[in-house]
This record gives C-alpha cells, sequence and structure tokens, in this order.
C-alpha cells in the first residue's frame, strides 16, 4: 500500500512486483497470480507505464473472471480503466470502472472499504468526462469520491482525488482554485510525507502560477517538481506537465526549450500516455507562426488536430480551434 500511493518512497517496488509475479506463475495457483499479476498492474500504472499495466490488468481480470472471484475481479477492473483511460481509450475505460464501482457497491462489506477502494476510480473517472468536456459530469464524479474519503480525510487517496481535481480545475482555467486545491494537497502531502502528492502539487501550482502572474519562478517550480519525479524514475503523467512546460516556454520566446519538452511529450505519447500531445503541438504552432514559418504552424496544427480526435477530446477540439482562428487571423 506504501509503495502504491507513493511509489516516490519505494523506487525498487516495481521490480519486486515483478519478481512476485514471475514466482507466482511456478506455483500453480491461479488466485495467487491473478493477486499478483494486480499489483503489478497497479505499480506500472503509477509509475508511468499504462500500455504494460493494461496488459497485467486484462491478464489478472481474465484469471478473476475464470475464478468466479467477484470481489478480486472488481479490483482489477478498477486497475484496468484507470490503466485504459491513462492510454486515452475512453470508452472501454468508463466500462471498466463503471462494472467496478457497482461491483464494489454490492460487495462492500463497511463504508471505509468503499471509500479506499472507490474513491480514486471516481476521480480517474472524472478526469475521462473532463476531457471529453462534460466538466458537469467531472464534478459530480469528483463530488462523489470527496464523499467517499470525508470520513477519512487523513488517508493518502484524498490526495489522489485532489491530484486530479488539480488537474482538471486547470483545464478549466480556474487558476485561484487550483491554488486552492494545491494548498490543501501540500499540507496533506507534507504531513504524511508523501513525496508524490507533493511532486504533483508543485508542477500544478507553478502552471496556474505562471498563468495569473507571469512569473518565471513558476516555471522553474513546475520543471523542478517534474526533475524530482524523473529522478526516482516516477512517470505518473509526466506528460501533462512536460506539454505546461512547452507552453509556458513558446509564451516567453524559449523556443529551444519548448521542443525540448514537446520531445518529452512524445516520447510519453509513445509509451501511450498522450494528455499532453495535442497541448504541446499547439505550443510549437504558436512557435512556428512567431517565427513567421506559416506552413509549420498550419502542420503542426494538424498533429494537434489529430491528437485531439485520436482520444475524442472535445475540450482539446475547442483549444484547437481557437488557435486554427489566431492562424487564420495572421494569415
Amino acid at each position: 500500500m506504501t509503495c502504491m500511493f507513493d511509489p516516490l518512497a519505494s523506487p525498487e517496488a516495481l521490480v519486486l512486483a515483478g519478481r512476485a509475479v514471475a514466482t507466482a506463475r511456478t506455483l500453480d495457483d491461479a488466485e495467487l497470480l491473478a493477486r499478483s499479476l494486480y499489483w503489478e498492474a497497479y505499480l506500472l500504472y503509477v509509475y508511468g507505464h499504462p500500455k504494460k499495466a493494461t496488459r497485467r490488468s486484462y491478464e489478472a481480470a481474465t484469471l478473476a473472471a475464470a475464478l468466479d472471484n467477484g470481489r478480486l475481479l472488481a479490483q482489477v477492473q478498477a486497475t484496468y480503466g484507470q490503466a485504459l483511460a491513462a492510454i486515452c481509450r475512453y470508452e472501454p475505460a468508463l466500462e471498466a470502472m463503471h462494472h467496478a464501482l457497482r461491483a464494489k457497491q454490492t460487495n462492500a462489506r463497511h463504508s471505509g472499504a468503499l471509500a479506499i477502494g472507490s474513491a480514486f476510480t471516481l476521480a480517474c473517472r472524472a478526469s475521462v468526462l473532463a476531457d471529453q468536456g462534460d466538466f458537469v459530469a467531472a464534478h459530480a464524479s469528483l463530488d462523489e469520491a470527496r464523499t467517499l474519503v470525508a470520513a477519512q480525510p487523513n488517508h493518502p487517496v484524498a490526495d489522489s482525488v485532489r491530484n486530479w481535481e488539480m488537474v482538471i480545475l486547470a483545464w478549466e482555467a480556474r487558476w485561484a482554485d487550483v491554488r486552492g486545491v494545491v494548498a490543501a494537497t501540500a499540507e496533506s502531502a507534507q504531513r504524511l510525507h508523501a513525496l508524490l502528492p507533493l511532486a504533483i502539487a508543485r508542477a500544478v501550482d507553478g502552471y496556474a502560477r505562471w498563468r495569473l502572474e507571469r512569473d518565471d519562478m513558476a516555471i522553474v517550480q513546475t520543471e523542478e517538481a517534474v526533475r524530482w519525479m524523473e529522478n526516482h524514475h516516477v512517470l505518473f503523467f509526466t506528460s501533462i506537465y512536460y506539454a505546461w512546460l512547452a507552453e509556458m516556454a513558446a509564451d516567453t520566446g524559449r523556443d529551444a526549450d519548448a521542443w525540448r519538452w514537446t520531445a518529452c511529450v512524445l516520447r510519453r505519447s509513445r509509451a501511450g500516455e498522450r494528455l499532453g500531445e495535442a497541448v504541446a503541438w499547439r505550443a510549437m504552432a504558436r512557435v512556428s507562426a512567431r517565427q513567421g514559418d506559416q506552413l509549420r504552424a498550419w502542420r503542426r496544427l494538424g498533429h494537434a488536430e489529430r491528437a485531439a480526435a485520436r482520444r475524442r477530446s472535445i475540450r482539446e477540439a475547442a483549444l484547437n480551434v481557437s488557435l486554427r482562428a489566431e492562424l487564420q487571423q495572421g494569415r
């Protein structure tokens, strides 16, 4: 549980999980193997390897279904849905998370177990709904998650819920609200000595500060937080922060830095994590337009449009239309 909620503190956890699965495969115990695969899948997801997490959780779900173990299947489906959401396969992700939530509501023996088991799934569902442009439904899902952890406000999963809340508020450009949630997360993470939630909070806060104040030190803050995650080999949704860094660099005329961060986004895209792709390509399109290279600007906008279409993100599509208007005006 420690390595799941705060992987920065346990850099060896993923290696140990892989060894556990390898051992379980030799023991002719299907349930043990399913549980081992479940934990490896979750850690792969948290460490930023969503494609591998999807494969492991699918294998675990197949075993759990064959064993007719409904409780384990619900756990695995939640992880499977979260991993699918990370690679932006939203339709099957929402379906898997829906089945997991419904099964956990049916099987829950007490409210505490339900809160821990379902709150983060609800937050992940909120992120998918927000990316699809349905912010009303996204906040309703966040409200459900907060309700589940209200009785355990000091549980690490409360920080995990707030992490997605910060990102969703940033997608809405509600910068003051972002900073309010950041403050609550940072206070909780420092009290619990939880490094990853603190790093995420600092990354998001830097971007919000820059949006509000155009303070160069805010960019440094986001970059330091991202480097902290990288140094601990945790790439959990770093495509979001890489893309924001590319955007901030582009808007401050640091074109080489903008391309460097965009390259990081594209590496994460090849790993299956595509949430920063459209943001980075729009930033590079603006760089090209400022440099007078209209052909390249339009080509890069095309990349952003295809990125949005791949994950059916109405939110990103709207931002692409806005940039298209800017480029048309310039032409």
